[in-house]
């Protein structure tokens, strides 16, 4: 059986295709990344703001906590060096997250029962909860689809589809 011209440049588009996917994808991923480094920028900014604390002085120094439902005092910085950012699926879509790596920041996010209560003092959620944010992600997803899309299509040996 001969494959005719019309079936080889059928197979030729697919394979372009699949290259545009592809190449899309890999801009996905890079977008993904782009929004989780902008998480923890925003959420390392949050942190590291002044003002609005409570000072007590114990025995052992002196330590600032900040009001219930503002996010938490700096005390050591730990927990600001301690905000990560990453891929986690590298498919279509891509996703990606930004976090803490101190062993404290869930219950200062969410409060804790403990035997000294302490009410929420969320920094994460109010970053991934703000609409400005949402925004700009989809805003770079869409951008860099977009730009990947364009860039792969001009990127094609022949554009043209002859039936």
């Amino acid at each position: 059986m001969t494959t005719t011209d019309f079936e080889k440049q059928l197979l030729r588009r697919k394979k372009d295709i699949i290259r545009i996917v592809e190449y899309a994808t890999q801009q996905n991923i890079l977008a993904a990344a782009e929004c989780a480094n902008a998480g923890a920028s925003q959420v390392k900014n949050l942190l590291d703001k002044k003002g609005g604390y409570k000072k007590t002085d114990y025995s052992w120094g002196t330590h600032w906590s900040s009001a219930p439902g503002s996010p938490p005092a700096m005390g050591t910085g730990h927990l600001l060096n301690s905000i990560v950012s990453g891929v986690i699926s590298k498919g279509n879509p891509a996703s990606a997250y930004f976090g803490s790596k101190a062993r404290y920041a869930i219950p200062l996010e969410f409060g804790h029962k403990g035997p000294k209560p302490a009410a929420p003092r969320p920094f994460m959620r109010v970053v991934s909860n703000d609409p400005g944010f949402r925004s700009m992600i989809r805003t770079t997803v869409a951008r860099e689809w977009r730009k990947s899309i364009i860039i792969g299509v001009a990127n094609t040996k022949d554009t043209s589809f002859r039936p």
